[in-house]
């Protein structure tokens, strides 16, 4: 069993008895990819308790595996409000935020992830009448979840530091963002990594390392291009002057 199963089974035990069975046949739909069916049930859930902040987010997660590929930003868009809804009424009210913080932060990632994926790729023709590709949307999903994500670690640090399950995955998650980020977008990777120092001080000299050998490539790259350009033009300069 995974974290993430053993998580939800966590979850089943500290729901109302009467919803006891809902939940967990529907979580069970999940698993199994019955995303509709899911939806159905949780919605159901939501329908008789307004408060049910958790099934309205279990709700638009299944809710996202069943759109259209063309749909998949709007479908985006309504995952991330539901997200930010449910994560605020749990901050405010709940009794078992380690469980109910980590479901959404997890679900939440994995369900954004599927709809990038399955972002559908513009096809464009160049000016040599070749085709290529390109996936706006799929960026911008990514980009926009990791925003979401990472803004809200950061605004929300004095409370999911003291969540140890919640603090675990966030150190994780930054922790990739950040070995691709100093490799791609040194800034971003810095803001990144200052937010990961947050949940793990003893990160903290690591990183101020890792972004001296970042900004030092880089520079080194920056020369490398500039003395190329500079020999193509020469080159270029000596071969016009002997022609």
């Amino acid at each position: 069993m995974n974290i993430k199963d053993f998580v939800m089974s966590s979850y089943v035990e500290l729901v109302d008895e009467e919803k006891k069975d809902q939940v967990d046949i529907a979580f069970d739909e999940m698993i199994s990819s019955q995303y509709e069916e899911a939806a159905g049930r949780f919605d159901k859930l939501y329908t008789q308790d307004p408060n049910d902040y958790m099934s309205y987010f279990f709700r638009a997660y299944c809710k996202s595996h069943c759109g259209k590929r063309g749909d998949v930003y709007v479908a985006s868009q309504k995952l991330t409000s539901a997200f930010n809804m449910a994560y605020q009424k749990a901050i405010a009210s709940s009794k078992y935020l380690d469980t109910e913080v980590y479901l959404m932060l997890s679900m939440y990632k994995e369900a954004m992830d599927n709809l990038a994926y399955n972002a559908v790729e513009e096809v464009h023709i160049n000016s040599q009448g070749k085709t290529y590709k390109t996936n706006p949307t799929k960026l911008k999903i990514y980009s926009e979840c990791e925003e979401v994500l990472v803004t809200l670690m950061r605004d929300s640090v004095n409370v999911l530091k003291k969540l140890p399950t919640v603090k675990a995955y966030i150190t994780s998650y930054l922790q990739k963002l950040v070995d691709t980020n100093l490799n791609h977008n040194i800034n971003l990777g810095r803001k990144q990594g200052e937010v990961l120092v947050l949940y793990a001080p003893e990160f903290a000299s690591e990183l101020e390392e890792r972004i001296k050998k970042a900004e030092a490539k880089k520079k080194r790259t920056r020369i490398i291009i500039a003395v190329a350009i500079g020999a193509f033009i020469l080159i270029a300069v000596l071969i016009n002057l002997v022609g």
